[in-house]
């Protein structure tokens, strides 16, 4: 329940999460192409662990979720977005 309550509050304030998490990537000097070559990596390693280890019906659905994170960040409007964002920098 406290999970769902939490899920719920940072969805009400996605837009201010995310302006506040491109503010600070600007500030730190990383850019949102390396955040999506991360993703990638990351949800490549989550899938071998679920291939080769105990796998449940949780980390099916894990996978799953990442996958399609992934699969959407290299779609046309993510693509867009990026170029938008690297050309304010």
């Amino acid at each position: 329940m406290i999970g769902l309550l939490g899920g719920l509050l940072i969805f009400g304030n996605r837009d201010g999460i995310a302006a506040t998490m491109r503010e600070t990537n600007r500030q730190r000097g990383g850019t949102l192409t390396e955040a999506r070559i991360v993703l990638t990596v990351l949800t490549g390693l989550q899938l071998l662990s679920v291939l080769i280890g105990q796998s449940t019906i949780g980390g099916y659905v894990a996978v799953l979720a990442a996958v399609v994170g992934v699969a959407l960040s290299f779609t046309g409007p993510s693509n867009a977005y990026f170029a938008a964002a690297k050309s304010q920098v």
